[in-house]
């Protein structure tokens, strides 16, 4: 297993599509807090927690990012045609898409804090122009939430991948669901409900929305656990019993 960890990461950070993904990945994770700070409307209270947590949100970029390499990494052995001798190399179908689950997650723990340390590189001199000398209290419980939520959406990535084998279809479908779907119906027009779906447990563990609306950090890591286990679960189940 571990071999195949290996090689699933080999595969995938040496790919110009992941390299190209993770240079505009860090160019937006240090344009987005400048730009949020410098173009704050007038009479905003900059130094609130909840604008500084506007302000660090660059880690909902880095998640739907590996949450489009995740999917990639999967749908695209069966859009290239590679499945076929995956498979016949390694014949147990479990154990790569487990090897995937878990080269995904250790990427995309990097990518997240990286990207979030970015951020905090930025906003600190951002902010402090406009005045402001601090950072929110849970700057460091954001930070690893921000790693963690960017590792279990790359997880889901794979899982959704899997089901689907259909790059352009899954990565379509996810962006669809969390962007319109779940960020702009559910989650601000229901938010009892909307805080129980991956989005919402993402905004939980990274703090990029109204506290009040929130679940705790922690329920919504483990949620978001749950729905990553969930679908990668049917993604094995599914993997084994169709046809290549």
């Amino acid at each position: 297993m571990k071999r195949l960890i290996r090689s699933e990461i080999r595969k995938v950070v040496t790919t110009r599509w992941f390299k190209i993904t993770m240079v505009v990945n860090a160019v937006l994770a240090v344009i987005s807090p400048a730009i949020t700070t410098l173009t704050a409307p007038t009479g905003e209270d900059i130094g609130s927690s909840d604008f500084i947590h506007q302000v660090l949100s660059v880690s909902s970029g880095s998640s739907m990012v590996m949450l489009a390499c995740g999917i990639s990494m999967m749908a695209g052995e069966f859009r290239h045609g590679t499945s076929t001798p995956t498979f016949l190399i390694t014949p147990r179908r479990r154990d790569v898409v487990l090897a995937k689950l878990a080269a995904v997650m250790g990427i995309g723990a990097v990518v997240g804090a990286v990207t979030f340390g970015l951020g905090v590189a930025v906003a600190i001199p951002s902010l402090s122009h406009e005045g402001v000398n601090h950072l929110a209290g849970d700057t460091p419980q954001m930070w690893i939430g921000a790693a963690l939520a960017t590792a279990l959406y790359g997880a889901l990535g794979v899982a959704l991948g899997a089901i689907t084998r259909n790059t352009v279809v899954a990565i379509i479908g996810a962006v669809a669901w969390v962007f319109f779907i779940e960020g702009g119906l559910l989650v601000p027009a229901m938010p009892s409900i909307g805080k129980w779906l991956p989005t919402g447990a993402n905004i939980a563990l990274t703090h990029t929305g109204k506290a009040q609306e929130l679940l705790t950090p922690a329920i919504g890591g483990a949620l978001l656990t749950a729905w990553v286990l969930m679908f990668s679960v049917l993604a094995v189940v599914g993997i084994q019993r169709r046809d290549v």
